[in-house]
């Protein structure tokens, strides 16, 4: 019993911890697995079983192949013959964009597909006019999506099949979560198509230049300003006019009530307003903007550009204020604003404790995106035009002919009879794709570790070493009874509602992964308590833990797209949740019929 309470105190940590953003996941799981270790719930084999599992094993070899893929350009490509060249009706435009890019996620992992595709389509919808909120959410819902089709789709569906392969059960066919999600993916695509445009918010055309994205920008009053005293009603109609201001911020107070407010030296002006109105106000005598000013003198007055840059987890300013970083000599650029969760931080920049996932308005020079676009540290949107692609036809040919050898090995081992004895091994396959990227130089060797996200792999990994805690404890057996003996009369269908629901509220607060190793022992434990085949259990929890449309927090394509769309929370729940009730009520419709009790 004292077991029991220590691995219940210990998930409540971790999922505070992860709700509160203390530390990135990994570090957070991995915490609790060694506490779980030094308390004995689980032995050293058991807690570093996840490390050297087959289903993490994959990703990590899939994150390779997919920087690969990125290197080869051959999804800029596909992008060249998919995105439309002209306006059309929406519906149309929806299903040639979400159709192919939904297909390819079924055999690349999701996360990079988004980082690749969602600067193009942002870039695609503003020189087409279009408000690019309009598609990026649906960009990484289709992702998702298309994930649940096959095994290696999502990292959900090779993390449920190493445990299944730990617990010493048959793991998942490659293309077993496919029965499901062939529906899944067609009811999706039907939805987004026909629903996004109604659901997002944005206006159908987008008229304005990104160069002309409004931001808040602090500007200083000085000695040297000519009409020190004066009233800002009185400016409103000279230099202010066409400049937007938010508030004066005097003495560290913030006034809003500034009309006939006389405007005097170090008062601080709160501008919302774009790059363009601010380079005009750099000839006015007495205001001084620093941040722009530093970025001219450090440019030696060179022609600038404004950039939007997303960061990633591996930057390593993440969790540190603005201020400890040296962002001008280290990337050669100013930061002038940063938005987070859809809005700009208002306080000033220097003083902000920088996330993951927070976008940078930079100012700087041509060379910028050029010099990280590569890099696993920024997600990049370039300021003007598409972000550029290093294409190498060779290359571009030569993944092709790899990807389609993997996805056919593939449907050869699982649907002709004389190879079904060499069951399909996607560790192998993986392992061969990735190996034969590296010696045909689609990938350089000195990248393949770079393209790898630890954090990902340590947070599966670590979750593996807690649902064996869940286990020995004897927590799954306990809420398995709890809801046997209170719910057993719902019969199969309810237990299967229930540990449906359980999961997608889980990894709605959590994460996916981790989500789905905190109720995977639960499942076992139903399963053999109450006698009913194992299997339906296990494919409710891949598609609840996948299927994570309510939040950005549940998947991290989600995240992506936020960052990049400036999407709210509510955003995501008005797309989001009517999407989440069409996949529940399918799923709950098949899974007895595809994976009979």
């Amino acid at each position: 019993m004292l077991d029991q309470i220590i691995v219940v105190i210990v998930l409540a940590f971790i999922i505070f911890a992860l709700v509160r953003e203390y530390h990135r996941p990994g570090i957070i799981l991995l915490t609790g697995l060694f506490v779980f270790m030094a308390g004995g719930i689980v032995d050293t084999r058991e807690a570093v079983s996840g490390f050297s599992n087959q289903g993490v094993l994959i990703i990590a070899l899939l994150f390779i192949i997919s920087e690969g893929v990125r290197a080869s350009g051959i999804l800029k490509v596909f992008s060249d013959l998919f995105l439309p060249r002209e306006k059309k009706k929406y519906s149309k435009l929806y299903f040639s964009i979400l159709a192919p890019i939904g297909a390819i996620s079924a055999i690349l992992n999701n996360t990079p597909i988004v980082l690749i595709f969602a600067p193009l389509i942002k870039n695609w919808s503003e020189r087409l006019k279009m408000d690019s909120r309009k598609f990026l959410m649906p960009l990484s819902f289709i992702t998702i999506l298309g994930g649940s089709l096959t095994i290696i789709g999502t990292s959900t569906n090779l993390l449920v099949h190493g445990l299944l392969l730990e617990n010493n059960m048959d793991g998942l066919g490659f293309f077993e979560t496919g029965r499901l999600g062939i529906f899944l993916f067609f009811a999706g695509l039907v939805y987004l198509v026909f629903f996004s445009r109604l659901l997002l918010r944005g206006s159908d055309t987008n008229d304005a230049n990104r160069s002309q994205k409004l931001f808040f920008f602090e500007a200083i009053i000085t000695e040297e300003f000519e009409s020190i005293g004066s009233e800002y009603a009185i400016l409103k109609g000279g230099i202010f006019k066409d400049i937007n201001l938010a508030a004066v911020i005097r003495n560290g107070e913030y006034i809003q009530d500034y009309a006939n407010l006389e405007i005097y030296k170090e008062d601080k002006l709160l501008l919302n307003t774009s790059l363009i109105m601010l380079e005009s106000l750099r000839v006015i005598k007495g205001i001084s903007l620093h941040k722009l000013e530093q970025a001219y003198n450090h440019h030696k007055n060179a022609k600038l550009e404004s950039v939007e840059a997303i960061i990633s987890g591996r930057f390593p300013g993440v969790g540190k204020r603005m201020n400890e970083i040296d962002f001008l000599n280290r990337y050669n650029s100013v930061v002038l604003a940063i938005y987070r969760n859809g809005d700009q931080i208002y306080q000033e920049v220097d003083h902000v404790r920088l996330k993951e996932g927070d976008t940078l308005l930079l100012l700087t020079d041509s060379n910028f995106v050029s010099s990280w676009n590569d890099s696993q540290i920024f997600y990049l949107l370039s300021s003007k035009g598409d972000i550029q692609f290093n294409i190498d036809r060779k290359k571009a040919l030569l993944t092709y002919l790899l990807l389609a050898g993997l996805l056919a090995g593939a449907i050869v081992t699982t649907s002709f009879e004389v190879f079904k004895n060499t069951a399909f091994n996607p560790l192998l396959v993986t392992g061969m794709v990735m190996i034969l990227m590296i010696w045909l130089k689609i990938l350089p060797s000195q990248r393949y570790t770079k393209a790898v996200n630890w954090d990902i792999l340590i947070t599966i990994a670590a979750s593996i070493g807690i649902s064996y805690a869940i286990h020995n404890s004897g927590l799954s057996d306990t809420v398995a009874n709890f809801i046997l003996n209170h719910l057993m009369f719902l019969g199969p269908m309810g237990l299967l509602f229930i540990l449906y629901l359980l999961t997608a509220i889980i990894t709605e607060v959590v994460t996916n992964n981790a989500a789905a190793a905190l109720v995977f022992p639960i499942a076992l434990s139903i399963s053999n308590l109450s006698g009913y085949d194992h299997r339906p259990f296990v494919i409710a929890i891949c598609t609840a833990a996948a299927c994570s449309f309510l939040s950005p927090i549940g998947y991290q394509t989600n995240m992506i797209v936020q960052s990049i769309g400036q999407y709210k929370y509510k955003d995501f729940g008005r797309l989001g949740f009517p999407l989440s009730l069409i996949v529940m009520i399918i799923a709950m419709l098949l899974i007895p019929k595809l994976w009979p009790f």
